[in-house]
């Protein structure tokens, strides 16, 4: 057997819970949901029930649908529109995994081989400029995409990590990062979801070096300003879903002892590129992506997802690396100059005491071309936030007004979906 799988698949309760126990509990528990085809919704916020219902609905040779957002109106609509034979949540993945331990032969594993093409998932985008569009993933695509996150983070040969995640399984990077990793890497992972800070402190605890953490910049951000406390030792932290700015990752680095890692990716490729951002600027792609400029768009293909164009613009070097210029839909003009709001909404968070901030487009309607920002920043002033951007950008690119938000309503994926933005921005008389 290979050494790497003598790591337990899951910790609960601080203890080891063996990965062939799980497999074999989540291939039983797929025995009765075979029969038939319909696709299953998992929707399971627990880690392990998650991952059992997961390998259950793989051995039972059906697909798993992941929502967009766990609101009720979206569930209804996609069980209604998709057909949904099934949904898996936590009491129910509990209930009915609680009576796979009878005695007698152990099943197979759940999970197919690494080449089985079978259609795994299908995940959404998450709806932050429109509405959230469905990509299917097979089996062998995940299988790859885990092993090239696994080389690039540094892992493949070093002894197994022990993993905590704050973010959801159910989007793309939850699913790579804290589901997939584990099973095809042969890692471990926390059976829960920790998101306040001492919870966090708690969970790394709880397991033995070496460790992983597995968050967005929002996150690291809150834990890091809203505890004083040292944090056990974290060897690999990565970071997705949002631009992760080097001060920021200098801080983690140096709270958490560990290298901090930012993936590059979406929910149509996957994990497409990493870099080290206290060390580097430029992306490194994974092996066998190919980026190519064609009709005035940037396209991407890999060996672990479809081609497709990508929505970012791209400065690609001689060696193969990569800068990141901004989204199509990114970059503004003001008073004559160019700039990208991703790169404005960098420089916002960096100034200490904001916590989060989106930077708003100009209003359509407006006499003056000016850029807004709506920043949750409890212990500074609009005036404070707006004098440490000086020197940070160019005087045309900092935001007037600045407008004090107790909270930005991000989904449980980091993200600002359109449509709650929009109401936001309404109730604060903003909306265009």
């Amino acid at each position: 057997m290979n050494h790497r799988h003598a790591a337990p698949l899951l910790w609960r309760d601080g203890r080891p819970l063996p990965r062939d126990e799980v497999l074999a509990r989540a291939a039983r528990l797929g025995r009765r949901m075979a029969g038939d085809q319909a696709p299953v919704l998992n929707l399971c916020d627990r880690r392990d029930r998650f991952i059992t219902g997961f390998i259950a609905a793989l051995a039972a040779g059906r697909r798993t649908v992941l929502p967009p957002s766990p609101a009720a109106e979206v569930i209804a609509d996609l069980r209604s529109r998709l057909d949904i034979g099934l949904t898996l949540d936590d009491d129910w993945v509990g209930h009915h995994a609680a009576g796979n331990d009878e005695p007698g032969p152990t099943p197979p594993t759940g999970l197919p081989g690494d080449d089985d093409r079978r259609p795994a998932a299908t995940l959404y985008t998450s709806g932050s400029t429109g509405a959230p569009t469905p990509h299917e993933r097979r089996w062998d695509q995940f299988v790859q995409g885990a092993r090239l996150l696994n080389r690039a983070l540094g892992l493949a040969d070093r002894e197994p990590h022990h993993l905590v995640a704050t973010t959801p399984p159910q989007h793309m990077y939850g699913l790579e990062a804290s589901v997939l990793l584990p099973l095809v890497a042969g890692h471990s992972i926390h059976a829960g979801r920790p998101l306040l800070p001492e919870d966090l402190r708690s969970a790394l605890a709880q397991l033995p070096q070496p460790r992983g953490l597995i968050t967005t910049p929002l996150h690291l951000r809150t834990c890091l300003e809203e505890s004083e406390r040292a944090w056990p030792r974290v060897e690999v932290t990565v970071s997705a879903t949002a631009p992760l700015e080097p001060e920021l990752a200098a801080r983690a680095e140096a709270a958490l002892g560990g290298a901090v890692y930012e993936i590059y990716g979406s929910t149509e490729t996957g994990a497409m590129a990493w870099r080290r951002p206290t060390c580097e600027t430029l992306w490194s792609p994974m092996p066998g992506v190919r980026l190519a400029p064609a009709d005035g768009r940037w396209h991407a293909s890999g060996r672990h997802f479809p081609p497709c164009s990508l929505a970012d613009q791209l400065d690609l070097r001689d060696d193969g690396r990569f800068a990141l210029q901004g989204r199509d839909a990114d970059l503004v003009k003001i008073a004559g100059k160019r700039g990208s709001l991703s790169a404005i909404h960098q420089a916002l968070v960096s100034v200490p005491g904001v916590m989060d901030a989106v930077v708003l487009p100009p209003p359509r309607d407006g006499d003056r071309q000016r850029l807004r920002a709506l920043v949750v920043a409890p212990e500074r002033s609009p005036r404070q936030v707006r004098d440490g951007l000086r020197g940070r950008l160019d005087p045309a690119f900092i935001p007037r007004p600045i407008v004090p938000v107790a909270q930005l309503p991000r989904n449980e994926r980091g993200k600002l979906p359109a449509d709650a933005l929009q109401a936001l921005l309404e109730q604060l008389g903003m909306a265009p």
